[in-house]
């Protein structure tokens, strides 16, 4: 997966290791989200209704950036989308970037 942050760029590379968890059965370091401190605790709202809950993943980052050394090209046709999950299949271009930036190959990515 590539992790996208808006008006930034691209900030991640990983691997997604689990199906997605409802947000009320995730766990992060043992800890149920409820019992952590978030940024964005409204993140638990709805999290008892399976059709309005969100869910989550757990990544396995193997690049990562902060939002100031995001990797991005202007006017360059590079693939970005608001979605919380969208396709890079078709975007030759951003998957290239993706590759020279985070020093990664998606085929390797992909056989783990």
């Amino acid at each position: 997966m590539a992790a996208y942050l808006n008006k930034h760029g691209y900030v991640g590379v990983g691997i997604v290791e689990e199906p997605p968890v409802r947000v009320r059965d995730f766990r992060w370091k043992g800890k149920r989200l409820r019992e952590c401190r978030l940024r964005q605790p409204a993140i638990c709202e709805n999290s008892d209704d399976a059709d309005d809950s969100q869910y989550l993943v757990t990544v396995a980052w193997r690049k990562s950036v902060d939002a100031e050394s995001a990797k991005w090209k202007p006017k360059a046709g590079l693939f970005a989308t608001r979605l919380v999950r969208a396709s890079l299949a078709n975007q030759t271009k951003t998957l290239k970037l993706l590759e020279s930036e985070f020093g990664v190959r998606f085929r390797d990515l992909i056989k783990e």
